[in-house]
């Protein structure tokens, strides 16, 4: 019984660390399991879990909290912890989901573009946490004619995708520490479509025409090349494969082939 027991009281206390020493699930665990003191000592955990969240979302999202100020983004970051508690061992993992918090929080509904530059931020989190690319040698004319429609071309590793309506790769830009230039983002210059990946050790943020950016992202989803002239985007948008496949492998965007 004594296990059972060790248990149920680290799970009250879990409940009650990551919530607010007001709620009932915490003071009952404070009053049923604790003395003052210790109680004491549990808000001191409460604290610093709920300051450590914070500097990981500062860490992850450092152009979301320039562009809204730091007391802003405490602020913004305190609700956001207390609707969405850490449950993953890795901080790594946490704040996947702010940018979505912060398109549906209501102080920041001036800045229409803020979720949508939280979301590359974390892209570019995964991209630089991911995997490298290794170049390819391509030796394509040594496969037979007869089984180049079974041919399947693999982008780079950890390529991610996003679409904006707003230039957010310019404002990431601007809001880099070693950008020394004073220069403002014309927030009417039109939607992106952006491709990120690793180069060596470098971060790659291209900006890509419609077309080719919904060709690589096809691509991803292992379509054999004989299939890809039949597939609805391809003839929804009119996308020269002919011309941009040859492209995409000749930038470097296409990792290897298989058959």
């Amino acid at each position: 019984m004594i296990p059972n027991r060790l248990l149920e009281l680290q799970e009250r206390f879990m409940v009650a660390l990551i919530q607010s020493s007001e709620t009932d699930s915490s003071t009952d665990f404070q009053t049923r399991d604790l003395n003052r003191q210790q109680g004491r000592g549990l808000e001191i955990y409460r604290n610093n879990m709920r300051m450590g969240l914070k500097k990981t979302l500062r860490e992850t999202y450092p152009v979301v909290e320039r562009l809204v100020g730091e007391t802003f983004f405490s602020a913004m970051a305190g609700r956001y912890i207390k609707q969405s508690p850490s449950k993953k061992a890795s901080l790594n993992e946490y704040g996947e989901d702010f940018p979505d918090f912060i398109a549906n929080f209501p102080p920041a509904a001036t800045l229409p573009y803020l979720a949508e530059v939280a979301s590359l931020e974390w892209i570019i989190q995964a991209v630089l946490l991911g995997e490298n690319h290794k170049p390819f040698n391509w030796q394509l004319s040594e496969i037979p004619d007869v089984q180049q429609e079974k041919l399947i071309f693999h982008p780079v590793k950890n390529v991610q995708f996003i679409y904006s309506k707003y230039p957010i790769d310019r404002i990431w830009e601007v809001n880099q520490p070693e950008w020394s230039e004073v220069e403002e983002v014309d927030l009417m210059e039109g939607e992106v479509f952006l491709v990120l990946w690793r180069q060596a050790f470098d971060l790659r943020i291209d900006r890509f025409e419609k077309e080719k950016w919904l060709l690589l992202k096809l691509l991803t989803k292992k379509i054999p090349l004989g299939q890809l002239p039949m597939h609805p985007e391809i003839n929804e948008h009119k996308i020269d494969i002919v011309s941009l496949l040859p492209t995409l492998i000749k930038e470097g965007y296409i990792d290897y082939y298989s058959l």
